[in-house]
């Protein structure tokens, strides 16, 4: 891992995590991520009554809309593996250290391993106002829908991402102590990382890259963890745009 100091960072879209809010999701969106509406039936209603009331009669039968078809598949997530089934190059999962980690996740990615995935990560999103059991809950249903989307996406052809050479750098300008004793430690760590970055569509290479993004980092129970989404700046950065090739 390399030690850099960071004046700033570049800003990118961010092409893979999922959004999150801390509103529930809508109710309208199925777990493959399609919203669905049905449309109200109405009458027409004939203002030409001998008496000025009006009747209703129903529309002409070319002017009925029929209910949409669809046949989308909801895409159930089952968690099958656990933490003692994950190894990365022979070495048991809790073993790893934080480079390693980094790793294991990058082979995943490209994997599309939605399994591994499954299992390394977490729900980073903000979940300031809800209680300890709540937060785990919503981290986990989070999670969930994120490797639900991920085989929508296989599915039609698509695989979001793949990282390659990627590199873990911690901050100078980190707090002292900020990176020591993590097992004791509540709440995540930043991190930044860099790579090379190719997203696939029916099996050819249709976007890549070199890119930069913050992550976040947390050990639960002994295991490295990763939030799903790319990272905002951590609390004590103060700089500006990282100058191109300086966390190298």
């Amino acid at each position: 891992m390399k030690k850099i100091k960071i004046t700033a960072i570049t800003v990118l879209a961010a092409l893979i995590f999922t959004a999150c809010s801390n509103t529930a999701p809508d109710e309208n969106i199925n777990n493959g991520g399609v919203i669905t509406e049905s449309a109200p039936s109405e009458n027409v209603t004939d203002k030409n009554d001998e008496n000025g009331s009006a009747t209703a009669s129903e529309a002409p039968a070319e002017t009925e809309i029929e209910p949409a078809q669809t046949d989308e598949a909801e895409y159930n997530f089952t968690p099958v593996l656990t933490e003692d089934d994950i190894e990365y190059m022979g070495i048991p999962y809790k073993e790893l250290t934080v480079d390693r980690f980094i790793q294991l996740w990058a082979q995943c990615t490209r994997e599309c391993n939605v399994q591994r995935l499954y299992v390394i990560s977490y729900g980073n999103c903000n979940y300031d106002e809800l209680g300890s059991e709540e937060k785990g809950k919503r981290s986990e249903e989070d999670v969930k829908e994120y490797m639900e989307q991920l085989l929508h996406l296989e599915l039609i052809g698509r695989m979001l991402f793949g990282y390659y050479d990627v590199e873990l750098h911690e901050l100078e300008d980190a707090p002292e102590g900020y990176y020591d004793d993590v097992e004791n430690k509540d709440g995540e760590l930043h991190y930044l990382i860099t790579y090379k970055s190719m997203m696939y569509e029916n099996g050819s290479v249709f976007a890549e890259g070199n890119e930069e993004r913050w992550i976040t980092l947390k050990k639960v129970g002994g295991y490295w963890k990763i939030g799903i989404q790319f990272a905002s700046a951590p609390y004590f950065f103060e700089g500006g745009p990282v100058a191109e090739g300086s966390a190298g």
